[in-house]
């Protein structure tokens, strides 16, 4: 939640630096439908197999990701050596987890459960699946909605859905069950770092009524800012604006 409220309030200011005549305000990457195509596609699919321990996998992965995306930005721009020398610790401690966690994926039983399920069908049958659906994701993608669209896809080519399973162990995530006002107050508490540099956790959930407005905000807020071009950064300062 802090981390998504900081990258909006980066992405905003470096808006306000550029030129105003240039169309977007980042420079877009080129792949980045595709990227969230495949994502969505590729947890929908594991939630549909019932992949259990591939999402256990990839749901700690994400923790370890955001952990070495830090790191490098620490190596990239270092304020002093103490921030240079924690960059090259946190990157060891990642690689560390990295290695744990294909451990633990490796003795799953969920490699040999898509196997099989994946073969019981030809690879007509799955093409003939992916030409019916077509021009049904076509639309979805046409129209922006990368993740509907690897939702549907995958929904459509593979449409029975199993029970969640697996063999593997893993430990408890690093965090607590959200309650209600929780994304808002994280989505509070960086907005005040940012702007005044303290770190807050006043109770902050007491004091946002109601939680589920404000959650819808600063989501769709932060999802408009983040699509980097110039109409939905002025969207998402609307909406912004009318939240506050």
């Amino acid at each position: 939640m802090l981390r998504k409220a900081l990258s909006v309030c980066s992405i905003a200011g470096a808006a306000m630096a550029l030129n105003e005549k240039s169309d977007d305000v980042l420079a877009s990457d080129e792949l980045e439908s595709v990227k969230v195509f495949l994502a969505s596609a590729r947890d929908a699919f594991l939630e549909r197999q019932g992949l259990g321990d591939f999402q256990a996998f990839l749901e700690r992965k994400r923790i370890v990701d955001a952990s070495v995306e830090l790191a490098l930005q620490e190596w990239a721009e270092p304020e002093d050596m103490k921030m240079f020398v924690r960059c090259i610790l946190r990157a060891a401690v990642a690689g560390k987890d990295y290695y744990e966690l294909l451990m633990l994926l490796k003795d799953s039983d969920n490699f040999a459960v898509a196997r099989r399920r994946l073969g019981m069908h030809g690879a007509g049958y799955y093409l003939r699946r992916i030409a019916m659906t077509y021009a049904e994701v076509s639309v979805y993608i046409y129209d922006n909605f990368y993740h509907e669209a690897g939702v549907h896809f995958v929904a459509e080519v593979f449409p029975k859905k199993y029970k969640s399973s697996g063999t593997v162990a893993w430990s408890g995530m690093p965090y607590y069950n959200a309650y209600e006002g929780d994304f808002a107050s994280g989505m509070l508490s960086g907005l005040i770092y940012q702007v005044t540099g303290q770190v807050s956790y006043d109770n902050l959930a007491a004091c946002v009524k109601p939680a589920h407005v404000i959650d819808e905000t600063f989501g769709g807020a932060a999802d408009e800012i983040l699509k980097k071009h110039n109409p939905n950064l002025m969207a998402g300062v609307d909406m912004f604006y009318h939240g506050f």
